[in-house]
């Protein structure tokens, strides 16, 4: 969980038994995100500071209102709920 100002801006989940209201949970593949969520973003990031290094799949962007989501992995590792304005800024390209 990350805070700021007093108030929560980010949850991750992990646990395997937890699910979007979409039905996308940790341990699914990327496709179910796609179909689920066909409006967000799907690309992959640099990890680490040597951009040589094997992309991260993710997928995520804006939900209702300021809301974000973010699933990281394929299969999903983890998922990061946001206040739309601390998390990841994504959208479909």
């Amino acid at each position: 969980m990350l805070i700021d100002d007093d108030r929560i801006a980010q949850v991750i989940v992990t646990d395997r038994d937890a699910e979007t209201g979409a039905g996308v949970g940790i341990g699914d593949g990327l496709e179910v995100a796609r179909r689920a969520y066909d409006h967000l973003a799907c690309d992959g990031a640099i990890t680490g500071s040597d951009a040589t290094n094997p992309q991260y799949p993710y997928y995520g962007g804006h939900l209702a209102g300021r809301s974000g989501i973010t699933s990281y992995g394929d299969p999903i590792e983890s998922i990061t709920l946001d206040d739309g304005v601390t998390g990841p800024r994504l959208t479909r390209r």
